[in-house]
């Protein structure tokens, strides 16, 4: 379940919100507040609570067999003034929220865009199956394509964002091999 909470009337857009999507105003800019570690939900509520349009992406995981969600951007949090009269100033001193972005002294700001292709994103990713994000996992046996050693089973043992860890048995002896994703293939 995406976590962008706030909808908001957005006269200069011509996009219908999508449930449970945040609507992205091309009229105001979008700003990223870098937040404390593992406190994105604590700022994004903290930021509602002060009448801003915030948004946090989150993307479907899938770890130790247990479904879930995680930011897509860790520690990163869109904002937006709700009008053009709110101030910026109340957000460094928002629970859960360290600092705005800035390039020298001005405040970074987002094109709305970009927002906007992130929230696809974030939507292909939510509406993939389990199955598919979960290709992967602890315990499944697979085999090693693409490489010299083409053709060897193994065992997932860990998974990263781009990398696996195998343990297969190689040579009588039970060994770890880090390798691609991209180079494996599910025997299951």
């Amino acid at each position: 379940m995406p976590a962008t909470l706030k909808k908001q009337h957005c006269p200069a857009a011509h996009i219908e919100p999508q449930p449970e999507m945040t609507t992205i105003c091309p009229a105001q800019p979008w700003y990223v507040a870098h937040t404390r570690p593992r406190q994105e939900s604590i700022a994004l509520d903290n930021l509602l609570a002060q009448g801003f349009n915030a948004y946090l992406p989150l993307y479907k995981t899938y770890k130790k067999q247990i479904a879930g969600s995680e930011p897509m951007f860790p520690r990163y949090i869109f904002l937006q003034p709700a009008n053009p009269q709110q101030s910026l100033a109340t957000v460094r001193s928002t629970r859960g929220i360290t600092h705005l972005i800035r390039f020298g002294l001005k405040i970074a700001s987002l094109d709305p865009a970009v927002l906007k292709a992130i929230q696809a994103l974030e939507k292909k990713r939510n509406e993939t199956p389990e199955d598919q994000l979960a290709r992967l996992r602890p315990g499944r046996r697979v085999r090693v394509r693409d490489t010299p050693l083409d053709g060897l089973e193994g065992l997932v043992h860990t998974v990263s964002s781009k990398r696996v860890t195998l343990l297969m048995e190689i040579l009588g002896q039970q060994r770890e091999l880090i390798i691609s994703s991209d180079n494996l293939e599910t025997l299951d």
